[in-house]
């Protein structure tokens, strides 16, 4: 866990320290596990936007206290979770706002996918067009791997996790992931958003950005839709066609697999 005096400041020694083992003067390194004090002090800095947390082990810990432990999740976890769902995020699309999205940016398919998912179509020609919507997300909305915001470059070293700009926790991104770029020593930040249009915007994001952008756009069409977290580090979801719920995983554009 690293804190800086200012964001900036922070942000900026730990891209010049990334991978090096050395470390900028001003910035201090927290690995202690222990007292309750500990970690008041670096919820104040996390909260101040001024601590770059070393992995998401570390930030489980500062949020809970308690290490991550290999095993099924406890209630708490999967109450955490349902409430992400339950609790929409403020600002987030309308379904209105989504269909006009479809018309304007599905534009070979959008007409077929409004058909297919009508309550008289057919089981068959809503999985299809279900799975050419999908195709076409993938490639539109490809995995983010950590690439450089800057360059584009795939050289990249994980610094860590920050607290978001008041800005982005608008959009329901509560923390981001920051990147440092081996080719031209830019930082990258990654912010994982939990509403719509960010995601749409940027074109940019993993199974939490998608699979959440996945069940809305479902939702608009009409389909009944679930979100499903393994608790493994991997979300997907599903939806209810003709009465049947089917596998829907917006990262590799599976359906009903």
């Amino acid at each position: 866990i690293w804190a800086g005096g200012s964001r900036s400041a922070a942000l900026t020694n730990s891209s010049k320290t990334a991978g090096s083992g050395v470390r900028s003067p001003g910035v201090r390194v927290y690995r202690t596990l222990g007292y309750k004090h500990v970690r008041r002090r670096l919820n104040a800095l996390w909260e101040s936007e001024r601590l770059l947390v070393s992995c998401y082990g570390a930030l489980s810990w500062l949020r809970t206290g308690r290490r991550d432990e290999p095993g099924p999740p406890d209630a708490e976890a999967i109450d955490r979770g349902v409430q992400r769902v339950v609790a929409r995020p403020a600002g987030d699309a309308t379904d209105e706002d989504l269909l006009t999205w479809l018309r304007a940016e599905y534009k070979p398919r959008a007409a077929q996918l409004f058909s297919a998912a009508r309550p008289g179509a057919s089981e068959k020609e809503a999985l299809a067009e279900l799975k050419a919507f999908f195709d076409w997300f993938r490639e539109h909305f490809p995995y983010y791997r950590g690439a450089c915001g800057s360059c584009s470059s795939d050289q990249t070293d994980f610094l860590g996790v920050i607290r978001t700009t008041e800005e982005q926790r608008k959009g329901a991104a509560f923390l981001a992931e920051l990147y440092s770029c081996k080719a031209c020593n830019a930082t990258t930040s990654f912010p994982r958003f939990r509403s719509v249009p960010p995601v749409l915007q940027s074109h940019r994001g993993r199974c939490g950005e998608y699979s959440w952008t996945a069940l809305r756009l479902l939702e608009a069409l009409g389909f009944p839709v679930r979100y499903i977290d393994n608790h493994a580090g991997h979300v997907w979801v599903e939806a209810c066609v003709q009465g049947r719920w089917i596998h829907i995983d917006p990262c590799e554009a599976a359906v009903d697999m």
